[in-house]
């Protein structure tokens, strides 16, 4: 099986939400945050499901177990993260690699959440920090616990661009929430609805509408052409994550991309993901 490089871009239509650890949960959980970036996880099911509709294979029923054809395109497994698994399984998808920012001409990488960071003496001059003993207790000096300090980003210049430059969030405040419980009456089991209470939940806009969030997928020549064709052809638009956020997703096939992103990568950023669920 003959294995190409893809550049596949998802680009918001609007508002977008990925899940993260400040989820909506079963318990008495009123707020929830977005990350600002998917997981790899949330990457290989957009591509999974991308495939599947481009050869017409996606279930009509929500659920309902892949058949045979659709199996043999992305395979059974499950995401496994940071592990080398010898069943590795999925179909005609070999690796993606981490994803970055990309608005059509250079890339953006997402660097430490340190970077950046520094104090300043009387002369204005930067230092880095230093850890000084606190009743035996190590802590940074001239650092405020009670500061924001915004992740930030790196260019192809390597100059570090603040979080805020490129998100801008969205809050929507004061909106009860349906939450649907199963009760019996007069021994008929029924589904009652029931407002609970005051919710805050935080999605992200990109501020440049130019923007996107890319990264590299290694698939089986013919499906990644077919899936190319598909989404240039008109089926671009895709929901992405648990709230279904409507991304435009595009497929390309150039080499000098994938040269430019293996060389615009800061050392300082996190290390990336070159095969699925296994970081180099």
């Amino acid at each position: 099986m003959s294995m190409k490089k893809y550049f596949i871009t998802l680009k918001p239509t609007g508002a977008f939400y990925f899940g993260s650890e400040q989820n909506f949960g079963s318990g008495e959980n009123y707020f929830a945050v977005s990350r600002q970036v998917p997981q790899q996880s949330t990457l290989l099911g957009v591509l999974r499901y991308k495939l599947l509709e481009a050869n017409g294979l996606l279930a009509k029923d929500h659920g309902k177990a892949l058949n045979g054809s659709a199996s043999k395109k992305i395979g059974l497994q499950s995401f496994v993260h940071n592990k080398i698994s010898e069943a590795k399984d999925y179909g005609v998808i070999n690796h993606i690699t981490s994803v970055s920012l990309f608005d059509g001409e250079k890339f953006y990488f997402r660097g430490h959440l340190d970077n950046g960071l520094g104090c300043k003496d009387d002369k204005e001059e930067n230092h880095d920090f230093q850890l000084e003993l606190n009743n035996g207790y190590p802590l940074l000096r001239n650092y405020d616990t009670k500061a924001y300090y915004p992740a930030v980003w790196v260019g192809k210049d390597g100059k570090a661009i603040k979080e805020d430059e490129l998100f801008t969030p969205k809050t929507q405040v004061g909106i009860y929430r349906t939450v649907s419980r199963l009760s019996k009456r007069q021994n008929d089991v029924r589904e009652d609805e029931e407002e609970k209470g005051f919710f805050k939940k935080t999605s992200w806009v990109l501020k440049n509408p130019k923007l996107a969030f890319g990264f590299f997928a290694f698939l089986a020549t013919e499906d990644g052409d077919k899936l190319k064709d598909f989404c240039q052809g008109g089926s671009a638009l895709t929901p992405v994550g648990g709230e279904r956020s409507l991304f435009e997703m595009h497929v390309s096939d150039s080499d000098e991309l994938y040269t430019q992103w293996q060389k615009r990568q800061p050392k300082q950023c996190p290390k990336t993901v070159n095969t699925i669920g296994q970081y180099c």
